[in-house]
């Protein structure tokens, strides 16, 4: 475990561990940055981080073998952009991407790192505990390839906002997404700016769906997504996207 105990994407960690009787590894992602690698053996773990510190953890190459050595590295918390995507998959490193939040003690749908390594980039399969709809404003369910908001249920669901009303077992996240027709989830933005101190202009379904029924996407596996000219560890500049994916 690389990220902090206090926040639920490591708490979990430390829970699973607990109930499954699996070990716990805790170790210092400074460290690591450096090539300072902890004594065991990766193939025995499981390794979670966020895009930033994936993309910091290429720099070296014996980081980046150690890397595809573990049983998964699961990789949510934040959005991937393109690059990065391709960087892990050029390297055969056993990505597992994931889309949860702390209102669902952390991840609620994965994809499995053999299949993120066969060139499929979704967002994974709904796990068993959660169930999540894609809806209309109108709160009518979609079917596959259709974008709407996401509706979550999930054992794992928190009370509610203190203060504020319960979530009476349904949550609504402000992300906009669709199921493939093998049932995938894919993230293509959020329904409103909130993320934007100033507001993005990108962030309109309106402009998602444009992009996704564009004919020149139609036919092809694709991502319909919010990315951008990645600028380090700072951000970049947001545009919608549809692209093709290896495979």
């Amino acid at each position: 475990c690389v990220l902090p105990l206090h926040h639920v994407s490591g708490l979990m960690q430390a829970v699973r561990s607990l109930v499954t009787g699996g070990t716990l590894a805790i170790a210092s992602f400074k460290r690591l940055e450096t090539g300072e690698l902890p004594s065991i053996n990766p193939a025995d773990y499981f390794l979670s981080l966020v895009p930033t510190q994936l993309q910091r953890l290429l720099h070296q190459a014996e980081t980046v073998d150690w890397l595809t050595r573990f049983r998964a590295v699961l990789l949510g918390g934040a959005p991937t952009w393109a690059s990065l995507l391709q960087a892990a998959y050029a390297a055969r490193i056993p990505v597992a991407l994931t889309y949860g939040m702390p209102e669902t003690a952390s991840q609620i749908a994965t994809l499995r790192p053999e299949e993120f390594l066969r060139g499929n980039w979704s967002c994974g399969r709904v796990l068993p505990h959660a169930k999540l709809t894609i809806c209309n404003e109108a709160g009518r369910s979609l079917g596959a390839n259709q974008v709407g908001h996401l509706v979550i249920e999930a054992d794992s669901l928190a009370l509610g906002y203190l203060p504020g009303e319960p979530f009476a077992g349904r949550f609504c996240p402000d992300d906009l997404g669709y199921f493939d027709p093998a049932g995938y989830l894919h993230l293509v933005g959020r329904r409103s700016d909130a993320d934007e101190p100033h507001g993005d202009p990108l962030g309109r379904d309106s402009e998602y769906r444009a992009r996704w029924f564009h004919p020149r996407c139609k036919g092809h596996r694709q991502n319909a997504c919010r990315t951008g000219e990645h600028r380090g560890f700072a951000g970049g500049i947001r545009r919608p996207s549809c692209s093709h994916q290896p495979g």
